[in-house]
């Protein structure tokens, strides 16, 4: 498969600073695994009862990056 571009990357997840847009790209991830990882994201008390697998590999490597400023967050308020 291609890598991922930057509209494609830009398209599934939305607003992102363009850092976080070329790790993602730099990941190597498939736009299936980006999607997957968006859905992690936004959903992450479901999704892994729905999916019935464990987020891991490049997957797991997307929800690090899309999710860091709010774990960053999260650290900060404790």
């Amino acid at each position: 498969m291609p890598p991922l571009t930057h509209d494609e990357v830009a398209h599934a997840v939305g607003d992102i600073d363009d850092v976080k847009l070329a790790e993602i790209i730099a990941t190597g991830a498939t736009l299936e695994e980006l999607e997957e990882a968006v859905t992690w994201a936004s959903v992450i008390n479901r999704i892994g009862k729905d999916l019935e697998r464990p987020l891991a590999g490049v997957v797991a490597e997307i929800y690090d990056i899309l999710t860091a400023d709010e774990a960053y967050e999260e650290e900060a308020r404790e």
